[in-house]
């Protein structure tokens, strides 16, 4: 039976109880947090379908297939490349380009203990467009914070492509053969089998080669 006697010391009690569990989350609360990559993997919970013995792990590449279409559809591939540079030849009428790569999210390629979400496609640096007599230096991806095809810009040196990253081209170089030379900074990992295979695709058209 309840009696105001024994109400008190059970609401006394409960409140002690609260008390200290209000100190403890306090001391609690000042202890640092650990974020870094390799603390993280190691604390995370095993995966219990890894238990059953089923292998999950996601085969990668670092290949990112880095290629171009034009405003018309034409898919061209690069000439050559020379360090972290990739060197593509325009036809005559080109007035925008798309730059298209592999992409995904560092979360589903490296692993869920990395809170990274962004569909990432390559770094892109420096690009450089070349003509009959004259160059110019293209950084309207560094500058315009709004772009199709880009994420945020976090860096004066450097942004990440989400895969299909739209380029305005000068328009004095547009009713000429060009030249446009791109820097990629850093790409990948991509998962493997999960992109289209650009490998065997024509590159720029040999009527163009010859002009």
């Amino acid at each position: 039976m309840n009696t105001p006697t024994n109400t008190k010391r059970g609401l006394e009690a409960s409140a002690h109880a609260f008390s200290n569990a209000s100190q403890l989350s306090e001391k609690r609360a000042g202890t640092s947090l650990c974020i870094h990559r390799e603390f993280v993997h190691l604390a995370s919970p095993p995966d219990l379908s890894r238990e059953k013995g089923e292998n999950l792990d996601v085969q990668t590449s670092m290949d990112h297939q880095l290629h171009l279409v034009t405003q018309n559809g034409a898919l061209l591939k690069p000439l050559r490349k020379r360090g972290n540079s990739f060197v593509f030849l325009l036809p005559a009428g080109t007035y925008q380009v798309r730059i298209r790569s592999k992409a995904d999210r560092p979360c589903d390629v490296v692993g869920p203990f990395v809170d990274d979400r962004r569909l990432l496609g390559v770094l892109i640096g420096d690009i450089w467009i070349f003509g009959s007599h004259s160059f110019q230096k293209i950084n309207n991806h560094l500058l315009e914070s709004r772009l199709n095809g880009w994420m945020d810009i976090e860096n004066p040196h450097g942004r990440w492509t989400s895969g299909n990253g739209h380029l305005r081209l000068p328009s004095e170089y547009t009713f000429q053969t060009s030249i446009l030379s791109i820097d990629v900074l850093s790409a990948g990992p991509y998962k493997v089998n999960d992109h289209p295979d650009f490998s065997h695709c024509e590159t720029t058209p040999k009527s163009i080669l010859k002009r």
